[in-house]
């Protein structure tokens, strides 16, 4: 991390090879209103873990707040001062408001990950999780906070399938005793996980949550667990159809693309880090703008 002065707000991560929030929030402040963003300046800043202590600091001071991606969630989460309900129930935060209370400086925490992937499937897949069963492949931030929102949601049955079997059942136990409603499981990636599937029953939803090159193995996978016209949500996103999205099409999925639940991942931390809401369409047209129109139709 170098030592120029901090922009208002920013994304953290480490490597930061690719984040689409830069243009999403450029275009949401050249808009915005004097004292609700207008003036202010949004950037990615690559932090390092060895780093990130350092970074916390710094930001506390200069920032007005920072979205958090891979892999510092759990981390900055750990850091903040306070936690909205789903970041302290996931443990893991990706939007940070550098707030001034009585005097003292304090990180507030909050994840977006879990409503902007709800309201995403609601927009393009018409996707309600009350009583359904999901199957999340991951076991880091992002899938906490996916899991939690759809537990939350009254999903019936959440399986975690990670490469590391004990992993996905750290995450299955820990959830299970914040949402005991729920029936939590856990699979192992590297061996046969449709094997496992079976005890949860028709699958509704499958979300990914591990990086793209990783997840483009796993086309097998669903295709071995493709029932008829599930969801399938991949949260990682790029400027083109991936090779897991392309199988999950193939496979009969219903498709919605880690861009849409960018999209309102940007929406809500927008109005949590300035205070007021931003039109959707603002952030849409900006982020097709950079990462193409292709998301829009699949």
């Amino acid at each position: 991390m170098n030592t120029q002065p901090l922009p208002q707000l920013g994304v953290i991560g480490w490597p930061l090879h690719r984040t689409f929030s830069p243009a999403m929030f450029a275009a949401a402040l050249a808009g915005a209103e004097a004292g609700a963003g207008a003036g202010w300046r949004y950037e990615a800043i690559p932090v390092t873990p060895p780093d990130l202590a350092r970074f916390i600091t710094r930001a506390s001071a200069e920032m007005r707040g920072f979205n958090v991606t891979i892999p510092h969630k759990a981390a900055v989460s750990e850091a903040c001062s306070t936690r909205d309900d789903l970041a302290r129930a996931c443990g893991a935060v990706n939007t940070v408001v550098c707030a001034s209370r009585n005097g003292r400086k304090r990180l507030e925490g909050h994840n977006t990950d879990g409503p902007g992937l709800l309201r995403a499937l609601l927009t393009r897949g018409g996707f309600d999780p009350k009583g359904e069963n999901a199957l999340i492949i991951g076991s880091g931030g992002a899938a906490a906070g996916c899991a939690a929102a759809l537990a939350g949601s009254g999903a019936k049955r959440i399986m975690v399938v990670n490469r590391t079997h004990s992993r996905a059942a750290d995450l299955a136990a820990r959830l299970e005793t914040v949402f005991p409603a729920t029936e939590w499981f856990a699979a192992d990636a590297s061996g046969r996980p449709s094997d496992g599937v079976s005890q949860i029953g028709p699958i509704g939803l499958v979300v990914n949550c591990i990086p793209e090159e990783p997840a483009s193995s796993l086309g097998g996978f669903l295709e071995s667990i493709s029932g008829g016209r599930q969801v399938f949500c991949d949260m990682s996103y790029s400027n083109a159809l991936s090779a897991l999205l392309t199988a999950a099409r193939d496979a009969g999925y219903r498709l919605v693309p880690g861009l849409e639940v960018l999209l309102w991942q940007g929406v809500y931390g927008y109005e949590i880090m300035t205070g007021s809401p931003v039109p959707e369409k603002v952030m849409r047209d900006a982020l097709t703008a950079v990462a193409g129109e292709w998301w829009l139709h699949c």
